[in-house]
């Protein structure tokens, strides 16, 4: 009954993403900065978390640009006549390295969201989730 609560939730605030254990502890930006007022963040809360938003999404285009080049290269070793196995290994790798590390980055940069609200903060966006 929970997991159906969650996944409803999850629907409701991004789509249908795949349900992640993360996000019970962690929080997106987005609903932090959306209930800021009822979190009566400080200004300096704020300053704080609008500089780790910012800091995060100064790096996104240039790694986004890099995660399409990857998977361009994953689909060119796809759409050979003959795959070569390693060179497609090579490809997938590099792919995988690159999801990973996008992977890192949100949660470091939610972990530090996290960091920046106080105990009280954190049990009342929980409850506003």
């Amino acid at each position: 009954m929970m997991k159906m609560e969650r996944a409803r939730r999850a629907h409701q605030e991004g789509g249908n993403r795949a349900e992640d254990p993360l996000d019970e502890l962690l929080f997106p930006p987005e609903l932090i900065m959306r209930h800021r007022e009822s979190l009566d963040l400080s200004k300096s809360q704020g300053r704080k978390i609008v500089s780790l938003i910012s800091g995060f999404q100064s790096g996104v285009v240039e790694t986004q640009w890099k995660l399409l080049d990857a998977k361009a290269a994953v689909r060119t070793q796809l759409e050979a006549g003959r795959i070569d196995g390693k060179a497609l290994e090579a490809a997938l790798d590099a792919l995988f390295t690159m999801e990973n590390t996008v992977r890192r980055r949100h949660i470091l940069l939610r972990a530090q969201l996290r960091n920046e609200l106080s105990p009280e903060q954190v049990v009342l966006l929980r409850s506003l989730r």
